[in-house]
């Protein structure tokens, strides 16, 4: 073992540039909280910026490489460039290739076993607690990459895409994430006043009662509205693609309600 040799053209360019991207991936994954825009995620079009970044170091490399090579040691023959490219290719192609079959033999596994991924990792027996649940307490998990939606009656270790989900925090509705509702017919018909764009919308209302859980999906481009059946202790919830989850305690809104009605004294 030695330690690694910095050269000039590291320092000159390598080092930089590795410095540059990093900076530049921080920017496109923290862009909503950074500079307001979009949202904290790396879609399509920051991935395809990554990759012609990528490509276009990879051929600058290979052009500064090839104008500066070195003579070949005696007796050693210089290395042929176009099989060089050929290794790098067919070595970023096996590691693609290997990755996706550690993690789908991970999958199969876990799911050969019945547990998730992080259990199979971590080697961590999980123990049932849940001997007396509580729909009414029930919590969502929601995954960042497909958008699924995961609701669970009590403590749950819930995974998706490959991705360990917590369960969601709500807090209480603020006035942009305000929830609205009137009872009519058995049924609560609930609507939230904001803004539905592509990028800035409610993903989905839910009402969760004594009982059961009614979840109704929202999109883009539509009013936020819903329905759902009365029932008792019932906490209506939405879910804000860049805020979180909201909730209203629907009891505390009639007790508030009952009171309000009381003549003056």
């Amino acid at each position: 073992l030695a330690p690694m040799a910095i050269t000039r053209t590291n320092r000159r360019t390598d080092i930089p540039v590795n410095i540059l991207v990093t900076a530049l991936l921080l920017a496109l994954g923290l862009k909503q909280t950074l500079f307001s825009l979009g949202t904290d995620e790396l879609g399509r079009i920051e991935g395809a910026v990554l990759i012609a970044l990528f490509v276009g170091y990879m051929v600058m490399s290979f052009v500064k490489g090839k104008g500066q090579q070195q003579e070949a040691a005696p007796g050693e023959k210089p290395v042929n460039t176009w099989l060089s490219i050929l290794m790098a290719v067919g070595g970023i192609a096996a590691l693609v290739i290997g990755g996706r079959f550690f993690v789908n033999s991970a999958v199969d596994l876990a799911k050969a076993l019945g547990v998730s991924i992080d259990q199979l990792l971590e080697d961590v027996e999980v123990v049932n607690s849940n001997q007396g649940i509580d729909i009414n307490e029930s919590t969502f998990h929601v995954c960042p990459v497909c958008g699924n939606i995961i609701t669970a009656a009590g403590s749950a270790q819930v995974s998706c895409c490959g991705v360990n989900l917590p369960a969601l925090e709500s807090e209480i509705c603020d006035d942009d994430h305000m929830i609205e509702y009137e009872e009519s017919d058995g049924e609560y018909y609930v609507t939230v006043e904001h803004e539905m764009t592509k990028s800035h919308y409610i993903s989905f209302l839910s009402c969760v009662g004594s009982d059961a859980v009614h979840i109704a999906k929202t999109y883009p481009e539509w009013y936020c509205q819903a329905r759902f059946p009365v029932s008792p202790k019932a906490k209506l919830y939405c879910y804000c693609n860049r805020h979180g989850l909201f909730r209203k305690d629907i009891r505390a809104a009639r007790k508030h309600d009952e009171f309000a009605d009381l003549p003056d004294l």
